[in-house]
């Protein structure tokens, strides 16, 4: 724990002192990551939606806006859930391919929004 509160101090000093908006969103991800695994949802949202997305590189993008659409919809923000977990959905990279499309349909769930995800519908006919 002690570890993790210097990590945290430094990234938040680092992002303090920054000029560079790359810098700037690397660190601030890496921040609101950890937050985000401290289940601190609140600041792990706060930190992501100062994040400038155009100064990530793609290789980061597929994580931000899928974490961005989880910490939307735990606060409710089922609209703004959708938005973030479709960008996620169209990043490359499918690391959160499978998280971002269920939590995708519970945004359509609590939206009263009727959606078929025909992929998702397909798998489970098959198993």
């Amino acid at each position: 724990m002690l570890e993790e509160n210097r990590a945290e101090d430094i990234l938040i000093e680092q992002i303090r002192l920054s000029v560079n908006p790359y810098d700037l969103a690397v660190s601030q991800t890496v921040l609101a990551s950890i937050y985000f695994s401290e289940q601190s949802y609140s600041e792990a949202y706060q930190i992501l939606k100062t994040i400038d997305e155009s100064s990530l590189d793609e290789k980061f993008l597929e994580e931000f806006y899928f974490k961005l659409g989880y910490l939307s919809l735990v606060n409710y923000r089922f609209d703004e859930a959708l938005t973030y977990l479709e960008k996620s959905l169209n990043q490359s990279d499918q690391q959160y391919h499978e998280a971002a499309r269920y939590y995708r349909g519970m945004s359509h769930y609590f939206l009263d929004i009727f959606f078929i995800d025909v992929e998702m519908d397909q798998s489970i006919r098959v198993v």
